[in-house]
């Protein structure tokens, strides 16, 4: 290390007092330094702390590589904040997606100022990378490139989107679990059906506390983490969800999410995974209204009450003859039904692994005792319920199932590859967004009548399908064939 009267003017320039220059084969880079009494030398010593960037003469002083990306977060962060988001400059001859950027412009509109209010410095890059996430399930490497070829990108700006800065982007967006849970909560307070379920996302990160060796949905143990869902039937829109470690099931972190998400309008669908005695006291002392699957074995259940065909009544669900009586069970109401035709497809396939011979559970002694419970389900409801719509209400529960099976294909989101809970958190909020627009896209095609004709993400591939382009320092709709016009009309985009 040269003497400092040998460094150069441009170099002293940047030291400042607490600070130390240090000349490293011809670089020059400056430390923090402080001084400290030895007792065991009994002398003051110096201590050099941590690095603050290397200086050079055209440059001045160069933060380190992670401190650049936080000055560049926080700079694109605050314009964001101060509405001035820079676009990039269109180039005459440039093509860009339109289709699915004009629907989110259109018809996500409350959504989108739902995530100003609640994350006003973040709101643009978590729409950016959720649209990325939709159309091409981009990870984070690719977000910069795949949101640059959008026309949502002369709204949003593609600033902040590199690789290097997402990574930083996201730990800041998982650490703001409270204007998360703000924005989730905009869409409490709308009554009706709010279905919860959970689910898992393996992960092999050894850097976090969310993973944990458990048995999985697809059967066998690995390292996951679980997620609690919630569906709203009311708004047909995902509203809720809530990362846990891996080892923490469904039934232990209901009652938490439930009043993480707060809604007190909602009457809760779940499935008898969340049912316990002490569940149902608790929901009954927030005085909330609920439709709760049971355990076939849970003790109370009387399955003689279908003998000789009776039963209190019935009704037809998708075509099905629906039985049903009414039980009280710990002082709760329960609607106790029997499917015939479900009952005997059960019977069927029990005998078939009777006569295998490869399951030991199942033989004709366990046949003979399982036989009144084939084909029924039991659900505890709390008042003013009819069996009917409990029943209704209950099935409904398909919406929920199909968000998580959208999450993890659709949105390719079986696995993680985030290094730690913050990142996971905002990765999974970004999804979550992303999620919110493939159920808007739904929603345009049920009220249109085009489920028949196609799946969402189908519409989606339609919408993505169509082009915009630059000439004569105008943007001009590229032409579309007339299948695709009529669907996209249909959506609610005009190419007119």
């Amino acid at each position: 290390m040269k003497k400092a009267a040998n460094h150069p003017q441009w170099a002293l320039a940047q030291k400042k007092p607490g600070t130390e220059l240090r000349c490293i084969r011809g670089r020059y880079y400056l430390y923090e330094c402080s001084s400290f009494y030895d007792k065991e030398l009994k002398k003051t010593r110096k201590k050099t702390g941590r690095y603050l960037g290397m200086i050079t003469e055209d440059k001045g002083l160069v933060p380190p590589r992670r401190k650049q990306v936080e000055i560049e977060n926080e700079a694109v962060s605050s314009s964001v904040e101060k509405g001035r988001i820079s676009v990039p400059e269109p180039k005459v001859g440039q093509v860009r997606e339109y289709g699915l950027s004009a629907f989110i412009s259109g018809h996500c509109t409350d959504m989108i100022e739902n995530l100003k209010q609640a994350v006003p410095r973040m709101w643009n890059r978590v729409l950016a990378m959720a649209y990325c996430r939709l159309r091409n399930q981009s990870p984070l490497k690719y977000i910069q490139e795949d949101f640059a070829d959008s026309y949502l990108s002369q709204t949003l700006g593609t600033e902040g989107l590199s690789p290097r800065t997402l990574t930083d982007f996201m730990k800041n967006l998982g650490k703001s679990r409270e204007e998360i849970l703000a924005f989730m909560r905009k869409y409490a307070g709308a009554g009706g059906n709010v279905l919860f379920d959970g689910t898992d996302i393996l992960s092999s990160s050894a850097k976090m506390d969310f993973p944990r060796m458990s048995k999985t949905k697809l059967g066998g143990f690995a390292e996951a983490v679980n997620v609690m869902m919630a569906f709203s039937t009311s708004r047909m829109l995902p509203v809720y969800y809530r990362l846990l470690r891996g080892n923490v099931k469904d039934i232990t972190s209901f009652l938490t999410s439930v009043d993480e998400f707060g809604d007190t309008s909602m009457t809760i669908i779940g499935d008898k995974g969340f049912f316990s005695k002490s569940n149902i006291a608790e929901l009954d002392k927030r005085k909330l209204k609920y439709i709760i699957a049971l355990r076939r074995s849970t003790s109370g259940i009387n399955y003689s009450r279908f003998n000789n065909h009776s039963s209190e009544g019935h009704f037809f669900y998708a075509e099905r003859l629906i039985k049903y009586c009414t039980q009280t069970i710990d002082g709760h109401s329960v609607y106790l039904y029997h499917d015939a035709k479900h009952a005997a497809e059960e019977e069927t396939d029990y005998l078939r692994r009777v006569d295998n011979g490869i399951h030991e559970k199942y033989t004709m002694e366990t046949y003979a005792l399982k036989v009144p419970q084939f084909g029924t389900l039991a659900v505890m409801v709390s008042d003013g319920v009819s069996a009917k719509d409990a029943f209704d209400n209950y099935k409904s529960r398909c919406e929920v199932e199909q968000e998580i099976d959208v999450l993890k294909t659709d949105l390719d989101a079986l696995t993680s590859y985030m290094q730690d809970n913050d990142r996971l958190e905002g990765w999974m909020f970004v999804n979550f967004i992303a999620l919110h627009i493939f159920y808007m896209v739904r929603k345009q095609i049920v009220e249109n009548n085009l489920t028949s004709k196609m799946s969402t993400r189908e519409a989606i591939r339609i919408l993505c399908r169509q082009r915009i382009v630059r000439l004569d320092n105008e943007w001009k709709k590229a032409e579309a064939s007339a299948k695709d016009k009529a669907i996209l009309e249909a959506l609610g985009v005009s190419i007119t």
